[in-house]
């Protein structure tokens, strides 16, 4: 056919758009499924008194986690958050408490 468009090929950024995601067993640590530690976290973010410490780290915590793949993730997502390092430490903790299953330790 005389005139007809040829398809384009993909440039490098659109084929890394459409590359297939790795499987989840891959890219996701074995645990409990992110959604539901968010979801503890915001419970714990709406059960302690507004302006408290641990308000403010379970709120961190549940952003880093609703925004991460996995804990790890997660974790350096709170790094790079500019918070108050007694918050930071705080939502760490309260990863790990999270996660592990074991009480938080508080500073």
């Amino acid at each position: 056919m005389p005139g007809a468009a040829r398809p384009r090929r993909p440039n490098a950024a659109q084929q890394r758009f459409n590359r297939p995601l790795p499987k989840q067993s891959d890219s996701v640590e074995a645990g409990p499924p992110l959604a539901a530690l968010a979801a503890e976290a915001r419970r714990r973010f709406a059960a302690a008194a507004a302006g408290s410490i641990d308000r403010k780290a379970a709120g961190a915590a549940a952003v880093a986690l609703s925004t991460s793949r996995s804990v790890s993730g997660a974790r350096r997502v709170l790094q790079t958050y500019r918070l108050d390092d007694v918050v930071r430490a705080e939502a760490l903790c309260l990863l790990d408490e999270l996660t592990i299953g074991a009480p938080a330790m508080t500073a």
